[in-house]
């Protein structure tokens, strides 16, 4: 048995292989996957977001990437124009 740095004794000295979800992650995603369903899946986002966009714009948000990067490394820019003209 292996000791790894949390003190606990393991049966796997490697540890979980790379890229292998945990199951509690797992589990979680399977539950909410299947309340998406029965509260109407995509239609009942697409109407929800509609009535809410300012929530769904915010949320949406957290999904993209925190950074990103033009041609050579450079930043880019980004403009919502269709957004701003909204007052969103």
């Amino acid at each position: 048995m292996n000791k790894k740095n949390t003190g606990r004794v393991t049966n796997n000295p490697k540890g979980r292989p790379k890229g292998t979800p945990n199951k509690l992650g797992a589990s979680a995603k399977e539950n909410i996957q299947f309340a998406f369903v029965r509260m109407g899946g995509r239609e009942a986002l697409s109407k929800w977001a509609a009535d809410n966009p300012k929530e769904f714009y915010r949320i949406y948000s957290k999904l993209l990437p925190h950074e990103l990067t033009g041609p050579m490394g450079n930043p880019i820019q980004v403009v919502f124009t269709e957004l701003q003209s909204k007052g969103l």
